[in-house]
This record gives C-alpha cells, sequence and structure tokens, in this order.
C-alpha cells in the first residue's frame, strides 16, 4: 500500500496500491473493500476533495487520475509533465489543486473545476510536502527538506521562507483552528510549531 485519504462523510477509505496500479475504496464501518479502481502504473499520493465528490490521484508518470467519488470511475488523467508528482493539497473550497513536482522542483497549480494546469511555480529544489490550512490565504510547501516556503494562494507567488532548523522534514500538519503548522523531523525526532500568520517558532 501507499497512501491513504479518508471521506469522512461516507466512511470511506482510500488506498493506494503502487504495485497493483490501482486504488481501493475500504468501507469503514465494515473493514471491507468496497471497490478496486484500476488506474495505471504506480499510483502513490491521494487525497479527497473537500466536498467528497472527487478523489485524485498521483502517479510517476506525470499524471494526476481524478475518481469520481460516488461511481469509482477513473477519469482522463490530467497530464503535467515531470517525472513523480507525489505530494498534494487542496485549498479548503475545492476549486484548486497544488501538487509538488519533487523531480521538477515546481509547485503545480491546478484548476479542479476545469482540470486545467493555472500555473508552475518554482519553489526550490525537491518540493516534497505540502498543506493548505483552513481559512488561510497561504499554501506552505517544505522544499530542499529544510525550507518551508510560503506561497499566496491569490497570487500563486512566493511571499516568505523559513529556514527550517535541520533536515529531514517528514511531514506538516496544521491545527483544527488554521493557526499553527506542526513540522515533523524524522532525524531530529522533534516536531516543530509555527505561526502559520507569523513563521514564528512557537
Amino acid at each position: 500500500p501507499g497512501e491513504l485519504a479518508v471521506d469522512p462523510e461516507v466512511n470511506l477509505l482510500y488506498v493506494t496500491l503502487p504495485s497493483r496500479g490501482a486504488v481501493a475504496s475500504i468501507n469503514t464501518t465494515t473493514n471491507v473493500v468496497r471497490k478496486l479502481i484500476q488506474i495505471g502504473e504506480a499510483p502513490y499520493g491521494i487525497i479527497v476533495s473537500p466536498n467528497g465528490r472527487m478523489v485524485y490521484v498521483s502517479d510517476g508518470n506525470g499524471e494526476i487520475i481524478p475518481i469520481v467519488a460516488s461511481t469509482g470511475k477513473a477519469m482522463k488523467p490530467l497530464q503535467i509533465g515531470g517525472s513523480g508528482p507525489v505530494e498534494m493539497a487542496m485549498a479548503p473550497n475545492g476549486k484548486t489543486l497544488y501538487v509538488a513536482d519533487t523531480a521538477s522542483n515546481r509547485l503545480v497549480v491546478i484548476d479542479a473545476v476545469s482540470d486545467l494546469i493555472q500555473k508552475n511555480i518554482q519553489v526550490g529544489s525537491a518540493p516534497d510536502v505540502l498543506v493548505v490550512p483552513p481559512r488561510s490565504d497561504d499554501v506552505f510547501v517544505v522544499s530542499g527538506s529544510n525550507s518551508l516556503v510560503r506561497i499566496s494562494a491569490h497570487t500563486d507567488a512566493v511571499t516568505g521562507k523559513v529556514k527550517l532548523p535541520k533536515v529531514g522534514v517528514a511531514d506538516l500538519a496544521v491545527s483544527s483552528d488554521g493557526q499553527d503548522l506542526y513540522v515533523s523531523n524524522s532525524q531530529e525526532d522533534t516536531v516543530t510549531a509555527f505561526g502559520v500568520n507569523t513563521d514564528r517558532v512557537q
């Protein structure tokens, strides 16, 4: 298995299966596989839209595959180029999808309504994990293992960069009120909290 995404409204868990070129949807009430969705080679990253209507899967061929959640039907892949889009995040309103294309050192901005690429943003080397805090106008992405890059969701411009103390960032998470950003470091065995509006260590 690869990554997981949950749609709590309908009790479904989605799991990417890279070795099988598929995504499994699992009923979390019965723990039974509801459907196996074939989508192609090397699926990995996965995310559910805020309204639960769409599921998006990234693969190793430079594609994003939209899946209609109600039917489990895989739609025409979105070609974004590059060789390794992995992590994704979505704006709280569900209208914009952000994809960290690690191999091409960019953040790809996709209009989730038209399924068209809006912009490619250069954010430094090997962007990886990313997050869009609720009630925020910014996107945060880790670049080069130890830089936290802030991007305006309105202008798609890089508006700030924070040098993290050490390399080895493993993941990002945001508090429920959207005020604090948490950064885990696998090499240091630490979790650092930053103020979303201040970029300062809490």
